[in-house]
């Protein structure tokens, strides 16, 4: 009896079989070539055909946490809408919508089936992966038994090993990241205390430069009474030198008017010496007038202003003093020509100049010709300081060359001169010499300029401290990550990394620039980008872990494409090292950088690092 039972449940499970095989082939035909109602039944099924593999576990593909919700009388699945036997569990065909009566078969193309590993860990694997000739599942129960060793034990203990890693590099980096946020908060804690400091010392330092200052001045000014005696002395000597007197107008515009041309001074560079300002001139094309005569009286030429004191005073015609016709009625002309005659003396010090000019209008009888010009430039060969009584041995004995040969018809005193001269008007024109050469004056100027150098840098250190003021109160709130990594970053400023990809090396300076260069040829260096902004990301395993990624913006033009851009995605790492560079596009480019500053606490939580802590 026992043994015909068997028999008949043995012949239901074969009939069942046969049954399900029916409604696979009518389903097939019935695409083909037209269904019936009856196979439109069978449609609404999708059932196929696949090998149940034996396996030890109660139920195949499912993790022990499952387990008890399979080995229930019935099996509900598609949100209770279908009701299944524990018998159809595995069966190789698709009875729920979502797969999941298949966990342990590739039936239900959107089923789930789980490697349990035992050993190592749970994985997860998409249904079409089972039975299909490659073991994803280090226990290999993804595929038949004995398809692959079971390397879950090796397969662990190189996950631990990369683990401890992790858990080592991550502590290491976590402790040194937390002390440079320490010093970083610190040192702009005690920048900000110097703000008040700073200030009163700035305050001081003002006071103490402007002290300083009243008496450079009022020292300035006591040297100057002091020698005004000697100024109004040596002023009237020279003028009596010169044959500079009120009514003697027309020698004074002639040798103003030959000194600078000697000098090459030009029309409008007069016009800067006087006292007022002319009216703007229309034309610069006058400067030079060609004359085809002259002699005492002043040929008319292009240009030259007419009916004007100075102008007509000269020998030769010239514009260089017109701008002198303007000066204002009321005005005395001799005084204002004299300022300019003085101002050519004082900006271009043309001691030797005056002194051969000086002498050719002795030897000219008081008259001027062309050729003057070209005489006082020859004659400049000698430019050495002049020895008033070896001069005047030398004219008296051999005519030596600090005596011009043209000067023998004169008495050898003229060729002391040059030394009258310079001696009378070195202190009109070197007052500021003076003043370099007085001790107080000295030390009171050299006292203000390192006051200057004391402000200056107090000003720089209280911007400084003013920053770190500003950004206490930055980090003070908002998103801790993203205040810390400026912080901790902050400690790491300018300093460079360089890595080697391809032809090219990479260099990056942290919150300054990235830049390119080339290994071989020219080795051009390309700006890739300035610093822009520090932005905290999650770190994820689709950016392997990045908790900043650090913005550089406005490189080097790059065609069509506009200034180059890089991001360089910073993770965590137990020492700073730019690991790779890349251009993903045109002129965009990406770095990878590994650095404590990145192991933060969200980077341990979603790295799985935490638990392990």
């Amino acid at each position: 009896m026992k043994t015909f039972s068997s028999f008949l449940v043995a012949l239901c499970v074969v009939w069942s079989a046969v049954q399900r095989e029916h409604v696979a082939s009518a389903s097939f035909f019935g695409g083909v070539f037209g269904s019936s109602k009856n196979t439109a039944t069978a449609e609404a099924k999708t059932v196929t055909k696949h090998a149940i593999v034996e396996d030890p576990h109660p139920i195949r593909g499912l993790p022990d946490h499952l387990i008890a919700h399979y080995l229930q009388d019935h099996f509900v699945c598609d949100g209770g809408k279908t009701v299944l036997k524990p018998k159809q569990i595995n069966d190789g065909y698709c009875d729920c919508s979502d797969g999941k009566d298949e966990p342990g078969t590739s039936a239900c193309s959107q089923g789930t089936f789980f490697c349990r590993n035992k050993g190592y860990k749970v994985i997860a694997l998409p249904s079409s992966r089972v039975d299909d000739g490659v073991c994803d599942c280090c226990d290999a129960s993804d595929e038949q038994p004995g398809a692959c060793p079971n390397t879950c034990q090796a397969v662990a203990s190189r996950e631990r090993a990369s683990l401890d890693r992790a858990i080592t590099a991550y502590k290491a980096g976590h402790s040194q990241r937390k002390a440079w946020i320490q010093q970083a908060k610190e040192q702009l804690q005690n920048q900000a205390k110097q703000l008040p400091l700073l200030d009163a010392e700035i305050e001081r330092v003002r006071a103490e430069q402007a002290t300083a200052q009243q008496e450079a001045d009022a020292h300035l000014a006591s040297l100057s009474s002091s020698r005004q005696g000697i100024l109004t002395t040596n002023k009237a000597q020279l003028d009596r030198l010169l044959l500079l007197e009120p009514d003697h107008l027309n020698f004074l515009a002639q040798l103003t008017v030959n000194l600078a041309e000697v000098l090459d001074v030009t029309e409008d560079q007069i016009d800067g010496l006087m006292t007022f300002r002319p009216a703007t001139r229309e034309h610069h094309d006058h400067h030079h007038v060609d004359v085809e005569d002259y002699g005492d009286e002043p040929v008319a030429a292009t240009g030259v202003v007419s009916s004007c004191a100075v102008t007509d005073a000269l020998l030769v015609p010239s514009t260089l003093l017109s701008g002198l016709c303007q000066v204002p009625e009321g005005q005395d002309v001799y005084a204002e020509l004299y300022h300019v005659f003085h101002q050519l003396l004082k900006n271009y010090r043309p001691y030797s100049e005056l002194f051969y000019l000086l002498g050719h209008y002795q030897l000219q009888g008081n008259q001027w010709a062309a050729e003057a010009v070209d005489y006082a430039r020859n004659a400049l060969v000698d430019t050495e300081p002049v020895d008033p009584n070896a001069a005047v041995d030398a004219a008296a004995s051999s005519g030596a060359s600090s005596c011009p040969a043209d000067f023998a018809a004169l008495s050898t005193d003229f060729c002391l001169l040059p030394e009258q001269v310079k001696t009378l008007l070195e202190p009109l024109l070197s007052e500021e010499s003076a003043q370099q050469q007085d001790a107080t004056y000295l030390q009171l100027k050299q006292r203000i300029h390192s006051l200057n150098n004391d402000i200056r840098d107090l000003e720089r250190r209280r911007s400084e401290a003013q920053t770190a003021h500003n950004q206490m109160h930055v980090t003070s709130g908002g998103d801790a990550a993203q205040s810390d990594g400026d912080l901790a970053f902050q400690t790491l400023k300018d300093q460079c990394f360089d890595v080697v990809d391809g032809k090219f090396s990479y260099s990056l300076c942290i919150l300054s620039k990235v830049s390119q260069k080339e290994e071989h040829g020219n080795f051009n260096t390309v700006s890739l980008g300035s610093y822009s902004r520090l932005e905290a990301v999650t770190p994820s395993t689709t950016n392997q872990g990045a908790a900043y990624v650090m913005h550089f913006d406005n490189g080097q033009y790059c065609h069509a494409h506009g200034p180059r851009k890089a991001d360089v995605t910073i993770r965590c790492g137990e020492k700073h090292q730019l690991l790779s560079a890349a251009e993903p596009s045109t002129c965009f480019y990406a770095l990878q950088f590994e650095s404590p500053v990145a192991c933060t606490e969200e980077y341990a939580a979603t790295q799985g690092i935490l638990p392990y802590l």
